[in-house]
């Protein structure tokens, strides 16, 4: 005969059970009991006849009064009630948590990764549930999270409503309440049955009999502890904990969230006593890693804030061999463990937002969000509500319930704000109090709102020069240029131009790139002979270019001469490079540029031979590379 669960539920949270029970293959029969009726607690009288009862908190706590069988309290744990308040603040700005019996203080110890401060209540008796229901909506909140009960009254009373229990919790007490009823009808089969689910659990779970000696435990208990699980079994209890767990082989009710320390590390505990006529018959720990819960907090609110604001940019990436910019990176890290504002000045091109990200990515917020924001790509106008947010109606068009601004977004996390010249002064006077006291004011909003946020700012532009000119506020250049760093250009850096140049190509035909290195010295110097205007990111797309340019291309030679022509091209301002390997088009000898005679024979040698340089050279009778250093020593007079 299978073994037979009791679930004593009431609405929604039966409902949801018998959902979870069509989708799930247990090894158990269960009866459905509906335990309250017009308010009341209601039991049957055919107690006797179940193996495992499965009920929530309050109804459970009734009927340990009646059985003394094994009752599965299903509560909320800390996780369960952070994904329900996560959902419904999405919604709402006023969400109260009413539960019974639980309570929630340890949340101060991961307080620092929660945005919200989470209003909680408890409730002993079912009116003091109901007070507390009316209580708050008259404080005018919106939204109740609880169990099915809890969120029926709620709603009843023009509320809306979260419930607080996830499928995943449904399904584990599910399995807890099927684990626990076959283990009294078969001793044998329990260990079996209990190891193929524990095993992959993400908690760490122990079983052991009254006497605190362990018989069942799981993998990731083992690894808690650094040991084989087979070492584990057999010991007791309170010596594998110490002092940590010295009573609680005397309890009687469930116990939740008891914090031990393992190896340096903290644990949440959660001990379930399995009782049999009022005494312990077995003891089941659940026990959870706090930096788990951490993570998943952070994960809830990176989720809600920072979709997509990742820095993806490290140090580990970033490799010179200029004195000059490995000094930059060395000071960009010591800058990186430092929280004070930074500005990074540079031309256009040479990696600022790089340098940003990776100092993110190397500080101690490189867990949280990397917010980068180009002020010149944002209108004055707009610019205000996107870094400071708006309330619900600020202006026409905004976004109903309002919109958290940027700065919130980077909350315990770098903003970034590129282009810092560019915004008008009224939006720096604005800037200047948000930089000075960490904390805004959303547009149309009565608040202040604070705010931790790493503020790192790049410019182009010599911000003193425009200080001068009374472009830009003194008092906000000195706010922000605490920290400084000033990115060389290209040119200033040669010795990484073709580093830089064999690295791009790799990423995009790693072919192409080893032909290059049978060439690499003479590409060295044709590289290094052009300024780059445009930096790194000009030879970034100068790259792309050449290689859907070089798709036919078979030798080094070939290769050369190509780059030779595509550098020649933008040395002399042609506007079109060539378009396919082997072609040469015109726009050549008219300009004045071409007046030399020398280089007028050499454009009518590459006419004829259709771009390509070797055989131009065979018929002027000079070598490829003297016919290559002609043209380049003719474009540097063109450049004067």
């Amino acid at each position: 005969m299978r073994p037979v669960v009791c679930i004593l539920g009431v609405g929604k949270l039966s409902k949801e059970l018998n959902n979870q029970l069509k989708i799930m293959d247990l090894p158990v029969d269960y009866a459905f009991i509906e335990a309250i009726h017009d308010g009341k607690v209601h039991m049957p009288d055919n107690l006797e006849i179940f193996d495992v009862f499965l009920s929530s908190g309050f109804i459970g706590q009734q009927l340990s009064a009646l059985v003394d069988k094994p009752i599965v309290m299903i509560k909320p744990s800390i996780h369960d009630t952070l994904m329900a308040y996560s959902k419904a603040i999405k919604s709402h700005k006023k969400v109260v948590v009413i539960t019974y019996d639980n309570d929630y203080s340890e949340l101060a110890y991961i307080k620092n990764i929660l945005k919200h401060d989470i209003v909680q209540e408890n409730y002993h008796q079912l009116e003091e549930r109901n007070a507390l229901i009316h209580k708050y909506k008259e404080a005018g909140y919106q939204c109740v999270v609880g169990s099915g009960e809890t969120c029926r009254i709620a709603e009843e009373n023009g509320m809306k409503s979260i419930f607080i229990y996830p499928q995943e919790t449904l399904r584990y007490y599910l399995t807890v309440a099927s684990n626990m009823a076959v283990s009294i009808k078969k001793e044998a089969s329990k260990n079996i049955q209990l190891s193929n689910v524990i095993n992959y659990a993400r908690q760490g779970i122990v079983l052991s009999n009254n006497k605190g000696e362990i018989f069942l435990c799981n993998l990731a208990l083992a690894a808690f502890f650094e040991i084989d699980a087979s070492e584990i079994i057999g010991q007791n209890i309170l010596e594998l904990f110490g002092n940590e767990l010295s009573s609680i082989l005397d309890i009687k009710e469930t116990e939740k969230n008891l914090f031990i320390k393992i190896h340096n590390n903290s644990y949440i505990v959660d001990a379930i006593p399995i009782m049999y006529k009022d005494q312990l018959e077995n003891l089941l720990l659940f026990i959870d890693d706090v930096r788990i819960i951490q993570k998943s907090e952070l994960d809830i609110r990176k989720n809600m804030l920072t979709k997509g604001f990742v820095a993806k940019h490290t140090f580990g990436k970033l490799h010179s061999s200029n004195p000059s910019f490995q000094r930059i990176l060395n000071t960009a890290k010591k800058y990186a463990l430092s929280d004070e504002s930074i500005v990074i000045m540079g031309e256009t091109g040479t990696g600022k937002e790089v340098l940003a990200q990776s100092m993110h990515n190397f500080s101690r917020r490189s867990e949280n969000a990397f917010v980068a924001v180009n002020c010149s790509a944002i209108s004055n106008n707009l610019l205000e509500s996107e870094l400071f947010g708006y309330e619900d109606g600020a202006f026409t068009g905004a976004r109903r319930g309002g919109k958290e601004g940027l700065f919130e977004m980077a909350h315990k996390g770098t903003i970034f704000l590129d282009e810092i010249g560019e915004i008008d002064l009224a939006m720096q006077t604005k800037l200047l109090r948000v930089v000075q006291e960490k904390e805004l004011m959303r547009v149309g909003g009565r608040k202040v709102i604070p705010f931790d946020a790493r503020i790192i700012v790049a410019t182009n532009q010599n911000l003193l020069e425009l200080v001068k000119q009374r472009r830009f506020r003194e008092d906000l250049y000195y706010r922000l240029n605490v920290l400084e760093l000033q990115l060389p250009s290209l040119r200033d850096r040669t010795e990484d131009i073709f580093t830089l140049f064999q690295t791009f190509v790799e990423k995009l035909s790693p072919n192409l790139a080893k032909k290059l290195i049978s060439c690499s010295d003479e590409l060295t110097s044709l590289l290094c002979s052009y300024l780059w205007p445009g930096n790194v990111r000009e030879l970034e797309n100068f790259t792309k270019m050449l290689v859907v340019m070089a798709e036919d291309v078979s030798s080094p030679a070939e290769i050369s001469d190509l780059i030779t022509g595509c550098i020649e091209k933008k040395r002399i301002g042609v506007a079109d490079a060539p378009k396919a390997v082997g072609t040469y088009q015109g726009n050549r000898a008219k300009s004045s540029l071409y007046y030399d005679e020398e280089i007028k024979h050499i454009y009518d040698a590459l006419e004829k031979t259709q771009g390509r340089y070797n055989e131009a050279a065979k018929l002027l009778g000079i070598s490829r590379v003297t016919l290559w250093r002609k043209l380049k020593k003719q474009a540097e007079k063109n450049d004067k």
